[in-house]
């Protein structure tokens, strides 16, 4: 899942993600999420060790705050269980 986000701690946004995910029902099974470095996860092009968006630029040019991403998510996940069929 991607957002428009900072966080400190990838892993821990991940298991995040997945048990809200589980408490909405849209997975079985929280998966356990192991964090790894950027090079030891293997790639064609060559990525950033951190390149979590920075998201200064948008703010200021149309000066918009960005919403907190674990309040988004939760948003999102709540919107899919009300679609699901």
């Amino acid at each position: 899942m991607s957002s428009l986000t900072e966080s400190d701690d990838p892993a821990g946004r991940a298991r995040h993600d997945a048990a809200l995910s589980q408490a909405a029902g849209l997975i079985g099974q929280a998966p356990t999420v192991q964090a790894i470095r950027t090079d030891e996860y293997p790639t064609k092009a060559a990525r950033p060790a951190w390149s979590v968006l920075d998201t200064a630029k948008l703010r200021d040019a149309f000066d918009i705050a960005l919403p907190d991403w674990q309040a988004a998510l939760g948003g999102v996940i709540l919107e899919s269980t009300q679609h699901q069929v």
